[in-house]
């Protein structure tokens, strides 16, 4: 999460506004707050594929300035994923199975 980007109007440091990402199953995806501006950040899981091992409302810790969450996704599908106390930072993870 960039810097500024939890600041009330000043949002546009969030781009683009919704993130699309596309992995492989069992990649590790990273959650890292640079945001020096917002008390806090999280990521909660909206929508995740059926027989995942992220269940659905699977939110992380809350993140502050230089903190992490790590996740990783073993099952393929879309998950959908958004801040609780920012509405437009918010995001796609698409896991591909191997060919």
């Amino acid at each position: 999460m960039p810097n500024g980007v939890g600041t009330q109007g000043l949002n546009l440091n969030f781009s683009p506004v919704k993130a699309t990402v596309i992995v492989g199953v069992n990649n590790t995806i990273i959650f890292e707050d640079n945001d020096t501006a917002a008390k806090y950040h999280n990521v909660d899981f909206s929508a995740v594929p059926s027989g995942s091992t992220v269940t659905l409302g699977t939110t992380s810790p809350n993140l502050t300035n230089n903190q992490s969450w790590t996740v990783i996704l073993t099952t393929p599908g879309t998950y959908t994923y958004a801040c609780d106390y920012h509405s437009w930072m918010r995001g796609t993870i698409v896991v591909l199975a191997a060919p």
